[in-house]
């Protein structure tokens, strides 16, 4: 129970720290992309994207996130890359309402079509882990924490997003 404790304590900070640095806004706006077709042979997953590969870039890796957070919301905040290293990104969606167990279980496909791999099991309590490259992944789905709710505004849920790649020295 101590674990499970500590992965909503570990999503609500995330949430937090994500309305903090970008307020009410999002400083990428842009809806993700609808995943391309595949011309490699008409029996090609449709739904892969060039994104699948294993050495995404940081573009890629939002692209993929902005995906996979569209059902339930068409806007991802993401900040700018902590500490300006292009390997690390945290983001989160607001939702109206609470997303449980089958929205993060929806995410998980969706991200599980652009080429990332579930490691272990995913569910609300404990989040989702999941690797794609050089890239790993934790996501999660809980309520907006209630000393964020004021500038959540109406939204009551979120689904947050913490991706590290391989950073290399500059």
């Amino acid at each position: 129970m101590r674990e499970l404790s500590a992965a909503r304590t570990a999503i609500a900070a995330m949430v937090s720290a994500i309305l903090l640095v970008t307020g009410c806004g999002s400083n990428h706006p842009e809806a993700a992309p609808e995943p391309r077709r595949s011309s490699a042979s008409p029996s090609a997953d449709a739904s892969k994207s060039p994104s699948s590969s294993a050495e995404k870039t940081r573009s890629q890796a939002e692209s993929d996130l902005r995906f996979a957070a569209q059902i339930i919301s068409g806007e991802l905040r993401i900040p700018d890359a902590p500490l300006g290293r292009e390997c690390a990104i945290d983001a989160t969606a607001l939702s109206p309402e609470v997303p449980g167990e089958a929205e993060l279980q929806r995410v998980v496909g969706r991200l599980r079509t652009r080429g990332w791999e579930l490691d272990g099991t995913a569910s609300v309590d404990e989040g989702a882990f999941l690797v794609s490259g050089k890239w790993s992944l934790i996501a999660g789905a809980g309520p907006v924490p209630a000393e964020m709710a004021e500038q959540a505004g109406s939204n009551k849920g979120a689904l947050t997003f913490s991706a590290r790649g391989a950073c290399s020295k500059a």
